[in-house]
């Protein structure tokens, strides 16, 4: 009884399925959902690098602007190598005010990409604006409080 418990059975006999023509459909099926999956992954990866580069651009511009004698020049100069730096290119800064003086409390910078996608299999996005604003109080505003 014991042994019977323990070795296998063989009057149980179970129908052998021939399933070599069933690991070629689920991969033909599987397969193009995982590489679609894979590459839309790397097209998000693609838009937040973009996105991330504009803010850092625009906060890096502004920063320029909000020290003691910051200038537009530098400010367009700066957002221009952190946008280049990751292969883009800027379409235009705005800068608000324009005349920065001692009475200036807050700098504002707009900056506008365009999403370029020449890569990729979807070009959902191409073309597209990117917008990024940054306004930080300017350093004259804390010290000489009204």
């Amino acid at each position: 009884m014991i042994a019977r418990i323990f070795s296998p059975s063989k009057t149980r006999n179970q129908p052998k399925t021939n399933r070599r023509g069933a690991y070629t459909v689920e991969m033909a099926v599987g397969l193009p959902v995982v590489f679609l999956v894979i590459l839309c992954t790397f097209e998000l990866l693609k838009v937040s690098k973009v996105r991330h580069a504009a803010n850092q651009g625009a906060y890096e511009a502004a920063r320029r602007l909000v020290i003691p004698g910051g200038t537009s020049g530098e400010a367009v100069a700066a957002a221009n190598h952190i946008v280049r730096t990751n292969g883009l290119e800027v379409d235009s800064i705005q800068i608000q005010p324009s005349v920065i003086t001692r009475s200036t409390r807050e700098v504002t910078v707009q900056l506008r990409m365009r999403f370029k996608n020449e890569w990729s299999f979807a070009s959902l996005l191409s073309g597209k604006n990117i917008q990024s604003q940054c306004t930080l109080m300017h350093e004259y505003a804390s010290m000489f409080l009204d």
